[in-house]
Order: structure tokens, then C-alpha cells, then sequence
């Protein structure tokens, strides 16, 4: 009896480290996606497009997954026409 509580002890513990892991991994891993992202886009876009533009794109697409054209349309945009 101690030895099948000891074992769902470990497991619950487990997953809730687990789950608190993911939780406070959030907030960096938008960061990394939005820093990849970026360089991504200012590749493709030759370095000719609005940084700002770039990065507000890479923000949004990283909540949302954006498709390449919609992507690629923050190359031709400047910072006045959003």
C-alpha cells in the first residue's frame, strides 16, 4: 500500500513540475519566436523593410500562425501605412 502511494506521489509531483515548467517557459518562448521571426522576415525582405513594421509582424505572427504571403507583406509596408 505505502509503495503504490509513494509511486503516485512521484507522479503527481512529476506533473505538476511539469506543468509549472511550461507555464514559466511561456513568455520566453514567444520571445524566441519573435527575435527568430524577425530575422527571418529582415532576410527575406533584404533588410529594406520598416524594423517596426518587421517586429509588430513577428509579434502578431507569433500569437497567430501567420501564412508566408501575409508575412511577406510587412516588407512593402513603412511605418505610416499601418
Amino acid at each position: 500500500m505505502f509503495h503504490r502511494f509513494s509511486i503516485l506521489s512521484i507522479f503527481f509531483f512529476l506533473a505538476l513540475f511539469l506543468i509549472v515548467n511550461q507555464v514559466n517557459s511561456a513568455p520566453h518562448k514567444q520571445a524566441a519566436c519573435e527575435m527568430r521571426l524577425f530575422k527571418t522576415l529582415n532576410t527575406l525582405c533584404n533588410h529594406s523593410g520598416d524594423a517596426e513594421v518587421l517586429h509588430e509582424t513577428a509579434m502578431r505572427c507569433c500569437r497567430t500562425n501567420c501564412v508566408l504571403t501575409e508575412m511577406m507583406t510587412a516588407c512593402t509596408l513603412d511605418d505610416n501605412s499601418i
